[in-house]
């Protein structure tokens, strides 16, 4: 059998919300990394992540990309069209088509643990909230 080796989700999760989080370039711009919106929606769906394992791997990739470990989940509205032709073209069930929805589907996920309000809880990926510890 092949061994295959998985990235684990807290470290997935954390990825994608710092590319987001992150200014780019000489001018500061925004992430346009729409995928990384549409990846965040989907992995909700994926595992039973713990919150503070999730926050320690978003406070070590912020880390090592020089950032300040956010307070929300912070999605620059430049990414809005674009995302939204790709959820239409790559329909998923867990990424809403319209991008408000997915920035507040994201933030359900993400905005506890990065402001503090869950700190031991472990999401629960069908019901799609935080339970307690």
């Amino acid at each position: 059998m092949a061994r295959v080796l998985l990235y684990p989700s807290v470290d997935h999760i954390a990825d994608k919300i710092c590319a987001t989080h992150a200014r780019y370039g000489r001018d500061q711009v925004a992430s346009s990394r729409v995928k990384d919106l549409y990846d965040l929606c989907a992995l909700r769906g994926a595992d039973d992540v713990r919150a503070d394992q999730l926050y320690e791997a978003i406070a070590a990739e912020s880390l090592a990309r020089g950032l300040t470990v956010p307070h929300r989940a912070d999605v620059p509205t430049s990414m809005r069209s674009r995302f939204e032709q790709l959820s239409r073209k790559e329909p998923h069930p867990l990424v809403p088509s319209a991008f408000e929805d997915a920035v507040g589907a994201v933030a359900t996920f993400l905005d506890p643990v990065l402001n503090g309000a869950v700190r031991d809880g472990a999401w629960d990926p069908t019901g799609l909230r935080w339970m307690p510890a």
